[in-house]
């Protein structure tokens, strides 16, 4: 019976019991699986908040993403892209 005064399957198996955390030990999980990804993402986060971070100055009604957006087309389009590497990182 939980806190709320009802049967709940969720509740008494869930991740707070007992019975939950013996699964999860015994179970077979791959960390490097889970871990990859997530320090992936995680360093993509770190280079768009970066870049997000750079718009000191967004313009009215824009979101920092939005102004930055903006600067890159605008940069892009006035340069025609000379002296870059397309594709590149």
């Amino acid at each position: 019976m939980n806190p709320l005064g009802y049967d709940s399957d969720w509740y008494d198996n869930g991740p707070g019991s007992e019975a939950f955390k013996c699964t999860m030990r015994e179970s077979q999980v791959d960390w490097d699986k889970v871990h990859s990804p997530l320090a992936k993402l995680k360093e993509i986060k770190e280079k768009y908040n970066e870049l997000i971070m750079a718009v000191s100055n967004k313009y009215p009604n824009e979101s920092r993403h939005e102004t930055a957006l903006r600067y890159i087309i605008e940069r892009e389009n006035s340069c025609g892209g000379e002296g870059s590497e397309k594709g590149g990182e």
